[in-house]
């Protein structure tokens, strides 16, 4: 099951709307600047206890997030996982977890949620706008531009392709909000 095309943008918008209202105004967006703006504490496994990381490890490959009070989360990441890049994608990945109210009593599916959280994490890492500003030539390619993992990339210029089929979406895209938001050279 995927999103319908409106989730998609939905899901844009609030990033945008992120970006925005904590007064980030160049690209690349930096997830730890970001969890800090949003009072969001990040933990790395290797400050926990042996004991403890183990079993996280054993639940959560990547990293994970508590909700500590009714607004006040923590993000905890496997600081070993490689390669680097997927950090960022985890800490993205956490973070919109708490910004689309996963946390709190929804409906939607795990599969749901996670299909939000992945295009959410690959919109902040690398914004369609951009992707097309830069005219990538294959996965690794932006791999390579963008410092995404080659899942991500793989996603991403899949998107890409499917988007620069039609010069119509093109066109909307070029004009997303976040190139109006986000410096990018």
């Amino acid at each position: 099951m995927y999103l319908q095309k409106s989730e998609y943008d939905d899901i844009e918008e609030i990033a945008n709307n992120l970006f925005e209202d904590l007064g980030i105004s160049s690209f690349p967006v930096d997830c730890f600047e970001v969890a800090n703006k949003l009072n969001i504490e990040v933990l790395k496994y290797s400050q926990i206890s042996e004991e403890d990381s183990e079993f996280v490890i054993s639940k959560y490959e990547d990293g994970y997030t508590v909700k500590v009070s009714d607004f006040q989360y923590r993000i905890y990441y496997n600081d070993e996982i490689k390669p680097s890049e997927r950090i960022k994608f985890t800490i993205w990945y956490e973070i919109v977890h708490i910004q689309l109210g996963h946390f709190d009593y929804n409906s939607k599916t795990e599969e749901i949620m996670q299909h939000e959280c992945n295009h959410f994490a690959s919109y902040c890492l690398a914004p369609l706008t951009f992707v097309i500003k830069t005219n990538p030539i294959s996965e690794q390619d932006l791999k390579t531009k963008f410092n995404l993992t080659k899942k991500c990339a793989f996603y991403v210029f899949n998107h890409y392709k499917n988007a620069t089929r039609y010069n119509s979406v093109v066109k909307k895209i070029m004009n997303n909000q976040i190139a109006k938001i986000l410096k990018f050279d």
